[in-house]
């Protein structure tokens, strides 16, 4: 009996630590973001700058789109880019289940909106992890039911939300994914207290949204802490543990491994062959070092400044020693304090020899470059040194007073709300008034508007420098070459758009029929590949077709062909990708074929035109693409659509290979009187991941809905 009062009265506190922490939250996201809650508020909604309108929007349209049609996800996309393998960029995070939500309440053309709403959903979903985490973490503790206040643990979510990696990458898909690192931290938590398959399930299941969330780097900072933080608790585990538990805890961690591995090969395999076909694959030590703090910089961890590189601020200092001076917490607060040191040194880059001793020894991590990312350490060591720091603080003030129970929980949150706004207060000082929003109307048009329509007239390519802007042609489906500067773009694409600029004929060899020109929103004309309008327009051939004060549509006239044929004798033979292109400069525009085989022509004289024989193209999907021919000699059909591995042929239903032309784009030998050519993208990894990554769901669930016969000691 005693026991049910008991709980009728830990209940109704349990309610109030859980209101009183949602109102730590909600006050931490409206001085975070401000600017949009005061869009709200007044009726002037804002956006975000840089990549939320013109990367994660598109892509979350796109998502939406294919999910609401039914037909899944394809491996390709043609909409920009001239065409991409859409499956193996992670940052569409088409896996992720936030997204899903967000398409299934959205519908299948999400506004602007919807993408900056997710930006705050991140920071929330990382309170209420770090919130968990912080409750329910035993690390340091003598009992391991022991369950931390919720007053300390709220200021210790609000710091880990509001810490340097997440100021600092306010809008970025980077703190989508290490807003799951808490999750990732308290299922660790839980698997070493108690062993499970089950909680090995819900392990598996936390590192996997870390992987979905789309970010690589989000994902190495993520998992290389919770690494360590498992070694960790292993290694406090292993010193009062049975050979039965160790047993168990070796089988949870296994089903936990596994799980993962099935349900993350899915982003990992395709983006990891992707970065090594992309401009990631150019780093160099140097590159990768060039975007470290220097010493001077060091400063930051005791003053704020302007980008708030490192500075934690004074309450975390503070409540760093009390956790440090008490001795119950000493050894977790060292800890955390040897890991923020690391991550420190880590960020300084080439100025310590500790980033080239992991850069020489640790696998992959060659791939991430900026190493003041590694800040990103920073905000776990900072939330769990901090809350444990006022929970020592609460408890000897609470045992000289003799306080009560009720008394010790009305102290804690007194003394959590004013540091918590102190701490916002003090980090936040230096931040962007405006935190990179800006009011609408924003620089992406719709499908209504002229210089859209004019895209979509035909089925001709376009090349949209910022005249409709933000991935239009993902948005409003049409074929764009443009797209976005993204880092996983193919190295053969990024060569070409580099001789744009001298070489805006390039254009039209590639099937683009319209320039689209305008300043950048935010950086004018520096960002541009292609010459001004005013260049454009004295090409042969070229016209004003729209004009809108600094907007410009430039008609190049009709391109070359999309499909054509080019006879055998008529091919150009080159040794490298960089001659494909020199001598594809020259030429263009003409329907023309250039091959790399490492045999280069004795001569450039004789006839190199092809003859477009094509007599219909058909497009069943973004991963299927027919030819009909007629009168075809024998030669190499080009198609005028970006080259990539996975892509496969048939002419007249015989197996055909497809090949990289002209540098960049599909080529398919056809023997003469070739009538029907089939290409299809249906790359080998991309089918594996994703049956292990459906096989891995269904596993998971499973173990989750079955009982838990383990319980906590």
């Amino acid at each position: 009996m005693s026991e049910r009062v008991d709980a009728d009265r830990v209940a109704p506190r349990r309610g109030l630590d859980l209101a009183l922490a949602a109102l730590v939250w909600l006050g931490a996201l409206l001085v975070l973001f401000w600017p949009l809650a005061r869009g709200v508020l007044i009726g002037a909604p804002h956006f975000f700058d840089w990549d939320v309108p013109e990367q994660y929007w598109p892509d979350l349209v796109r998502l939406c789109r294919e999910l609401h049609q039914g037909g899944g996800v394809p491996y390709w996309s043609p909409l920009d880019r001239g065409g991409y393998a859409s499956y193996a960029d992670p940052q569409a995070a088409p896996y992720l289940p936030l997204n899903w939500a967000i398409c299934a309440v959205a519908g299948p053309d999400p506004a602007l909106g919807w993408a900056s709403a997710r930006v705050v959903i991140g920071f929330l979903v990382a309170m209420l992890g770090a919130q968990l985490w912080l409750v329910f973490t035993d690390l340091g503790e003598r009992a391991p039911r022991a369950r931390h206040p919720w007053s300390a643990s709220a200021l210790g979510a609000v710091v880990f939300a509001s810490a340097p990696f997440f100021r600092h990458n306010l809008e970025l898909n980077l703190t989508l994914g290490l807003a799951f690192l808490p999750w990732v931290l308290l299922a660790i938590d839980a698997l070493v207290r108690a062993p499970s398959p089950r909680r090995g399930a819900a392990l598996a299941l936390a590192v996997a949204l870390v992987v979905w969330a789309g970010s690589p780097p989000a994902f190495f900072l993520s998992l290389s802490f919770a690494l360590g933080y498992l070694a960790l608790r292993l290694a406090a585990r292993a010193r009062s543990s049975s050979r039965g538990e160790r047993r168990d805890l070796a089988l949870a961690l296994l089903v936990a491994g596994a799980l993962a591995l099935m349900l993350t090969l899915v982003v990992l395999a395709p983006t990891s062959a992707l970065s090594h076909r992309s401009v990631q694959a150019d780093h160099t030590f140097g590159s990768i070092a060039e975007g470290a703090l220097g010493p001077s910089e060091l400063w930051a961890l005791l003053a704020p400044r302007p980008g708030n590189h490192l500075y934690l601020g004074p309450v975390v200092g503070l409540l760093t020693l009390a956790a440090l001076a008490a001795r119950r917490t000493r050894a977790v607060a060292t800890a955390c304090v040897l890991a923020s040191a690391l991550a420190v040194l880590l960020a300084l880059g080439d100025h310590t020899p500790v980033f080239r001793l992991a850069f020489e020894a640790l696998p992959g991590f060659d791939r991430f470059r900026l190493p003041h990312r590694y800040e990103a350490w920073l905000g776990p060591c900072a939330a769990l040194s901090s809350a444990l720091g006022l929970e020592a603080i609460v408890e000897r003030v609470a045992r000289a007073r003799a306080l009560l129970p009720d008394r010790r929980r009305g102290l804690g949150w007194g003394a959590a709300i004013p540091l918590v706004a102190l701490h916002l207060a003090l980090v936040t000082s230096q931040l962007d008034p405006e935190r990179h929003t800006r009011a609408e109307p924003s620089p992406c048009r719709d499908a209504s508007d002229a210089f859209a329509a004019l895209a979509r007239r035909e089925d001709a390519r376009v090349f949209d420098e910022f005249a409709v802007g933000c991935r239009s042609g993902t948005r409003l489906v049409y074929r764009d070459l443009r797209g976005y500067q993204d880092p996983l773009m193919l190295h053969s694409y990024e060569r070409v758009l580099a001789a744009l600029e001298a070489h805006p004929r390039l254009l039209s060899q590639l099937g683009v029929r319209y320039a689209l020109t305008s300043p950048h929103f935010l950086h004018g004309w520096d960002h541009h590949y292609l010459p001004r309008p005013e260049a454009l327009l004295r090409l042969p051939g070229a016209r004003e077709a729209l004009r809108d004060g600094e907007r410009v549509a430039v008609d190049l006239g009709a391109p070359v062909p999309r499909a054509y044929v080019v006879p055998r004798d008529a091919i150009l033979h080159v040794a490298r990708r960089e001659d494909a292109l020199e001598r594809l400069s020259e030429l263009a525009p003409r329907p023309i074929a250039i091959v790399e085989d490492g045999a280069p022509d004795a001569s450039r004289a004789g006839s190199v035109d092809g003859v477009a024989v094509a007599t219909r193209i058909e497009d069943p999907s973004f991963d299927h693409v027919v030819v009909h021919l007629a009168g075809a000699p024998a030669g190499l059909l080009v198609l005028s659509d970006t080259f990539d591995v996975g892509w496969s042929a048939e002419v007249d239903g015989a197996p055909a290979t497809v090949e990289r032309v002209n540098a960049l784009v599909r080529g398919v030998r056809v023997p003469a009187g070739a009538r029907r050519v089939e290409l299809r993208f249906a790359p080998l990894d991309g089918r594996l991941t994703r049956a292990l990554w459906g096989l891995g769901w269904l596993l998971a669930l499973l173990l989750l809905a079955a009982p838990d016969r383990r319980r906590d000691a």
